[in-house]
């Protein structure tokens, strides 16, 4: 099996994976607060008016597209974003390779973007990925869907 001929890599903390969501949730939130602010947005609650469906999904997609910028590099170069490079993990697959691009974007992240919106459905996938990090591999859910594992960094 791969665990029985792979060497093993110290698994990045639970503390650590945290840490990187925060940042990269912080520099991906960015961009969309600018926009919503631009587009004044963030008064439409204090109207009672919802924003335009179109609207919604324009954000959606951009945020999307913008992860990809911003990650598509790092991602592909080192299995890492801005976040795990700060706190010194990277993505790896099973067998400690790095992952191609295809696995990193298409099978870990977007699943999560797509049942992001859709209601309840998107909120229950989260808890449910998030509460995976709590077993004995600390793999969430898109961890198992793209074959991958988080790792300390030996540069970090």
């Amino acid at each position: 099996t791969i665990s029985e001929s792979v060497p093993a890599l110290e698994l990045a903390s639970r503390w650590r994976r945290l840490f990187a969501g925060i940042i990269d949730s912080i520099l991906y939130a960015a961009p969309a607060f600018l926009i919503t602010n631009q587009l004044g947005l963030w008064v439409l609650p204090e109207r009672h008016q919802a924003p335009p469906v179109e609207t919604l999904v324009s954000l959606a997609v951009f945020g999307f597209l913008a992860y990809v910028v911003i990650n598509f590099y790092l991602l592909h170069k080192y299995g890492q974003s801005f976040g795990k490079m700060v706190v010194g993990i990277k993505i790896v697959g099973l067998d400690n390779s790095k992952p191609g691009v295809f696995r990193l974007l298409l099978l870990r992240q977007l699943p999560t973007f797509l049942l992001h919106p859709v209601p309840f459905v998107g909120k229950a996938y989260q808890t449910l990925d998030m509460l995976f990090i709590f077993g004995p591999s600390k793999r969430c859910i898109h961890d198992y869907l793209a074959q991958t594992k988080v790792v300390r960094d030996a540069k970090g």
